[in-house]
């Protein structure tokens, strides 16, 4: 009976240890994950901040016109679907040709009631030129989901 005992106690032993090594590499991996990103945070949850995005005020409505530079179709698949802009004239005194991604649908969640603004973002190739109205949902990141006002317009270039 003793050394049942004596087996118990040192399974419980061995328990407790490797729940405390469990334990303390989780936390490294997510002190490494914050670090990472407080280091490099990227408004696209992933995707890499270029060094010229612009950075806007938050919950503020713009008007930004720009060039297509990138049109990302992800929510087709259940990502997001925004263009990559680059600006033309000034916004909020940012410098022209910064860039800037508009969001036009989350893909499966948050749903986007503006069908409008996304059906024109879906029809948008690299070089068009459009008009942007919609909030500022985070630094250097504008949607046009968050009220059916906002708009996506493909101008026609000038000759």
């Amino acid at each position: 009976m003793a050394i049942l005992k004596n087996v118990t106690k040192a399974l419980l032993l061995i328990q407790s240890l490797l729940c405390l090594v469990l334990l303390s590499a989780g936390c490294s991996y997510l002190q490494r994950a914050t670090e990472e990103n407080q280091t490099n945070p990227s408004p696209t949850g992933g995707a890499a901040i270029l060094q010229n995005e612009i950075l806007l005020p938050l919950n503020s409505e713009q008007t930004i016109s720009g060039t297509v530079i990138e049109n990302v179709l992800e929510c087709v698949v259940d990502g997001l679907c925004f263009l990559r802009l680059e600006i033309e004239g000034q916004i909020e005194g940012q410098i022209e040709g910064q860039t800037l991604e508009v969001i036009y649908h989350y893909g499966e969640w948050p749903p986007c009631p503006n069908d409008q603004a996304s059906q024109q973002g879906l029809a948008l190739i690299k070089g068009d030129q459009v008009e942007v109205f919609g909030k500022v949902v985070n630094p250097g990141e504008v949607s046009t989901c968050e009220a059916k006002t906002y708009y996506i317009r493909k101008r026609i270039p000038k000759q």
